[in-house]
């Protein structure tokens, strides 16, 4: 596959949401974990159903001020190791099972960072998502898609995949996207 390149933080493009529950039925766990993760879409399916994001990359100066707002010392590397094995068992669908065999110190070292994270992709989410887009609605802003969600787990799951696409491609426009 080769490198998309996105040259312009004007550049916005459309992508599905994998945490949609209809694109979730119609893939792979292996198909999802690689178009969150990857932006691998070769093995996926999106229905005509699905729930989908337009999207545009940061500029450098959009990303800077995300940064600055975290308090990356308390970024434990035990904490960041057990946050992406939290997200990949979600999206396999394991996610309970992975925090129910966590020690006390381990579920306190994800509780922190995860909120960290959180705010993070909330900024990202919202600096990057120009609107959703569900069949049979009118396109509308992430807020009122987040108020929409039936449960705080999907809204949390579509925040930490837009912040994961935006952060992708804002990082391919070398940070030279101008607004």
């Amino acid at each position: 596959m080769a490198f998309k390149l996105i040259r312009s933080a004007r550049t916005e493009i459309v992508i599905p949401l994998a945490c949609d529950p209809d694109t979730q039925e119609a893939n792979t766990p292996e198909a999802l974990a690689d178009w969150v993760y990857n932006g691998m879409d070769s093995d996926l399916t999106v229905p005509k159903s699905a729930t989908k994001a337009l999207i545009r990359p940061l500029t450098y100066e959009q990303r800077a001020a995300i940064q600055d707002g975290q308090q990356a010392h308390l970024y434990s590397s035990r904490g960041l190791e057990l946050y992406k094995a939290s997200i990949e068992s979600e999206v396999a669908g394991t996610g309970d099972e992975f925090r129910s065999g966590l020690t006390p110190e381990d579920s306190k070292a994800l509780q922190n960072l995860t909120l960290l994270v959180r705010h993070r992709d909330r900024a990202y989410a919202r600096a990057g998502t120009v609107e959703i887009r569900h069949p049979g609605m009118d396109p509308m802003p992430l807020d009122r898609f987040l108020d929409l969600c039936p449960d705080d787990v999907l809204a949390d799951r579509a925040l930490i995949e837009l912040a994961q696409h935006i952060r992708r491609i804002s990082g391919l426009d070398g940070g030279q996207g101008k607004s």
